[in-house]
């Protein structure tokens, strides 16, 4: 894939199936479907970060979310059942994001930071591009990356275009090297070949790193040629995804990036009032989630402040075998259906989590987008669930925080028997193909 994207295609393609497209050729879209779950007079909540109609930075409302890198304070619940989620602590909200590069600039050199001889060159850009950065003597650009520090040893992709003098084909460790991670590195990679003399670099490594600085250095010694790059960018992820410019930290593109309620992992949260869930043994989430650390528990979405509660549920990210997601439920008793290990890396991994419970008959199961994993079988006891608050991202506002992004929550007190449409919304809205 390259990394500049023609626009038209995405809108087109927006315009042709659309996140309101009826899926499988149904009358409804994807978005009524979801609205119909509730339609019986069902409990639950349905959270959606990318509507901005419904967050506010504040907690009573009165200061509405215009911007990504902003807080949320108050997030509505569009189930139709008041279910809001909020937080009046300032320093305990998520941010709105839809931050995917992490550079802290990808279209020229920031001042100040690492830089020698590196210049933007809009007067000769590379073919194609608007603008470039030259390279020249022993020219070296590092770019801070501070949102990394979070995730020792993450898989992450570092790319750019680049186009040497003589048009000819890079040699990567001859013309140049990269820092990844505050690491040099002169071997692996590919180039892609974009236009003619003009080539796509892509590295894929572990963070060694990760609160140190990326960047690409000419090697004088090695090679007398001058090359220009354009558009930076480095992503969690073993693959490179289509380009988002970033000018700073509040100034970057967002159309077509998926947002996000962003949890720092420390104090963020957001709760709801007590919601009663008393008349039914039955639940249904699904959630777009995205988890970038490796702690034992993260607390996604529980129903009360511990597992203890009859009634309960939690869903949450942990850390038996690489990546795991799990979820319990429990009437008077408990049982779990934890997500397999799906391979031997760390974090990050972003998912579709589609999660049923049934207290009289003692099933949890999860699935990971849309494949199903470990089902708990175990007694849960008798009785239906609580009449609690609803917490995200901290248990009961005090422990094992979620460092991590939520793009789409839906809770139902029922079980869903087609959880396809529902699926398909909420990967529209996290960015993940099903």
């Amino acid at each position: 894939m390259s990394i500049i994207q023609p626009i038209i295609g995405p809108l087109i393609e927006l315009i042709i199936r659309g996140i309101d497209a009826p899926l499988g050729g149904g009358s409804q879209s994807l978005t009524d479907q979801v609205k119909a779950l509730f339609a019986n007079g069902e409990q639950g909540a349905w959270y959606d970060p990318s509507d901005f109609s419904t967050m506010f930075q504040d907690s009573e409302g009165t200061t509405p979310v215009t911007a990504v890198e902003q807080p949320v304070g108050l997030i509505l619940d569009k189930s139709g059942r008041g279910n809001h989620a909020s937080q009046p602590t300032a320093a305990s909200r998520p941010v709105l994001s839809a931050r995917v590069n992490l550079v802290a600039r990808s279209e020229g050199p920031i001042a100040g930071i690492n830089n020698t001889n590196g210049v933007t060159d809009a007067a000769i850009p590379i073919s194609g591009y608007p603008s470039s950065w030259y390279f020249a003597d022993n020219t070296i650009v590092r770019e801070s990356t501070p949102h990394l520090s979070a995730i020792a040893g993450a898989t992450a992709t570092y790319s750019f275009i680049i186009q040497m003098d003589d048009n000819s084909l890079p040699v990567f460790g001859i013309d140049f090297r990269i820092y990844f991670g505050g690491v040099p590195v002169t071997s692996g990679g590919q180039f892609t070949l974009l236009s003619a003399g003009v080539y796509r670099f892509t590295y894929t490594g572990a963070l060694t790193l990760p609160g140190s600085y990326n960047g690409v250095q000419k090697i004088t010694s090695h090679s007398a040629k001058g090359f220009r790059i354009f558009g930076v960018q480095l992503e969690y992820g073993a693959e490179s995804t289509r380009y988002q410019r970033v000018n700073a930290d509040t100034d970057y593109d967002t159309v077509g990036f998926p947002h996000y309620l962003k949890f720092d992992g420390v104090d963020d949260f957001l709760s709801t009032g007590s919601i009663d869930f008393t008349s039914t043994d039955k639940m249904t989430v699904v959630a777009g989630v995205r988890k970038l650390s490796y702690a034992a528990v993260e607390l996604i979405a529980e129903l009360s402040s511990g597992v203890n509660n009859p009634g309960m549920f939690y869903f949450a990210s942990h850390d038996d075998g690489g990546k795991e997601w799990a979820s319990l439920a429990r009437g008077d008793a408990t049982a779990v259906a934890s997500q397999v290990a799906w391979d031997a890396t760390l974090p990050p991994d972003t998912a579709v989590l589609a999660i049923t419970h049934d207290i009289a008959g003692d099933l949890s199961r999860l699935r990971r987008n849309g494949v199903v994993g470990n089902d708990g079988t175990g007694d849960k006891g008798t009785g239906n669930f609580g009449n609690y608050p609803m917490y995200f991202g901290r248990r009961g506002g005090i422990s094992i925080p979620f460092n991590g992004h939520i793009y789409s929550l839906v809770v139902r007190g029922a079980l869903t028997a087609d959880l396809a449409p529902v699926e398909t919304y909420v990967a529209d809205k996290t960015g993940v193909t099903l």
